[in-house]
């Protein structure tokens, strides 16, 4: 889950016709951005929020590698913001959390206009470390961690109040994109 921080801010310095330019052009260039990661799956935006999953299909493979992709997919954000910043002239933050573990369930809900949904503990977690995250940050899970640790991600635990409904009594861990950026890049 990933939103934009102080979305109400960023509404009253633009002009509606800069708002709607601004989220296509953050969506459609996570959309472009997405397409180098296989293993995601986009399940929907809604207004300053973008919730994509990893891992829900047979075909995505082991858990070890989708807990990855998404994360690199992730820190691949800041990038696509600090473009769109100097080409709209605004400032934006976003929030992301990321939870491994389920259980969720997904399908197609409606007629005339059907959604791909996904539900249960797995999005609820994800949902509630995104708000609970700093902004420029990804908050991750236990559970989480311990899959990018394994993969020496480096991260840091999460100083602030971060109890999480349905993961309570666990840590969670930031990774900062400064410090992912210095691994994927310079080891």
């Amino acid at each position: 889950c990933a939103k934009i921080d102080s979305f109400s801010n960023l509404c009253n310095s633009l002009t509606s016709k800069q708002i709607m330019a601004t989220l296509n052009g953050l969506f459609c260039e996570l959309d472009a951005e997405l397409l180098k990661f296989p293993r995601i799956t986009k399940i929907k935006t809604s207004a300053e929020s973008y919730l994509c999953a990893a891992g829900i299909f047979d075909s995505d493979g082991n858990i070890e590698d989708a807990t990855s992709e998404l994360a690199n997919f992730a820190s691949q954000i800041k990038d696509v913001i600090s473009v769109l910043e100097l080409k709209h002239d605004s400032e934006i933050h976003m929030k992301i959390g990321i939870f491994t573990g389920g259980p969720i369930i997904c399908g197609v809900i409606g007629k005339d206009k059907p959604t791909f949904e996904i539900i249960g503990k797995g999005v609820n977690v994800a949902e509630q470390l995104m708000a609970k995250s700093l902004p420029d940050k990804i908050h991750i899970s236990q559970s989480t961690a311990n899959l990018l640790e394994k993969m020496n991600w480096k991260m840091n635990e999460f100083s602030g109040n971060a109890q999480i409904p349905g993961i309570e009594n666990q840590k969670t861990y930031i990774i900062d994109w400064l410090i992912l950026f210095c691994y994927i890049f310079v080891c």
